[in-house]
């Protein structure tokens, strides 16, 4: 115990400020000016209580917390966060050290929200969104993006029949990704969708809003061109019933003529 007040240090540990308890072997315990125990909980711990935050490599922790100013590297382990107070939710990152294809026969996961029970180290079945290794996010939910059009500007009206023709003549075939074949999947490549609409950031990649708003624009297109043809039909049968009005006429006419000639 180098300095402090209030502190235990066992066998083999370390405790310094204020009521640092460090009761386990091996475990080393500093406590800030907080007037409250703080004590380790099982061996060869390495516990810090500071409330104006803890920096690496930085003099500045804005936010009370954790702030490191350098490259993060963690290696064969597992990063597993939750809230303390919520332990229905949590944030998982897992590497190719440990063997987490085993606990998910999904496959490994990058990347994890978790939701429900943390029990379960990798969270089990209660993973609500995860990244593979593949570049693949699955969720057990729906995404929601923002559409809001109070979030939108430079509104331009399209012709939804223009955007029917081009999605007709749009290459549309079912491929497989390079890094996770045995997979199909189906819809055009970007640059075919870039170059009919020249929509998106760029034309290696498709975003899912305009996706679906080529999709519902080429409905309405779809729609008008039925509607169009419906009328057109509609039209013509019109002429046809006139027409055969006229000759039921006609032909009515031309019978009492034969009626008044042949008596």
């Amino acid at each position: 115990m180098p300095g402090g007040i209030f502190n235990e240090a066992g066998t083999n540990s370390f405790a310094a400020g204020t009521q640092a308890k460090a009761r386990h072997t091996g475990a080393f315990v500093w406590a800030d000016s907080t007037q409250a125990d703080f004590a380790s909980s099982a061996v060869n711990q390495f516990l810090v209580r500071a409330a104006g935050g803890v920096g690496v490599n930085t003099t500045s922790t804005p936010d009370g917390g954790l702030v490191v100013n350098s490259i993060m590297h963690i290696n064969n382990y597992d990063l597993f966060l939750r809230s303390d107070t919520d332990r229905n939710h949590g944030l998982g990152w897992y590497g190719s050290g440990k063997p987490f294809a085993a606990q998910n026969p999904d496959g490994p996961v990058l990347f994890g929200w978790v939701g429900g029970m943390l029990g379960t180290k990798g969270g089990g079945e209660n993973w609500s969104m995860k990244w593979d290794t593949s570049g693949n996010i699955t969720t057990r939910g729906v995404l929601n993006p923002p559409s809001d059009r109070n979030v939108k500007t430079k509104f331009t009206t399209i012709n939804p029949r223009d955007v029917l023709d081009k999605v007709s003549a749009l290459p549309i075939t079912t491929w497989e990704y390079k890094d996770s074949q045995g997979t199909r999947h189906l819809g055009p490549v970007a640059q075919d969708f870039h170059a009919a609409f020249g929509l998106g950031t760029d034309d290696k990649h498709i975003a899912t809003v305009d996706a679906d708003g080529v999709a519902l624009a080429a409905i309405q297109g779809l729609n008008e061109k039925l509607d169009l043809q419906v009328k057109a039909k509609e039209a013509a049968l019109q002429s046809l019933r006139e027409q055969n009005e006229l000759l039921e006429k006609r032909l009515a006419d031309l019978e009492k003529l034969v009626q008044t000639i042949s008596q």
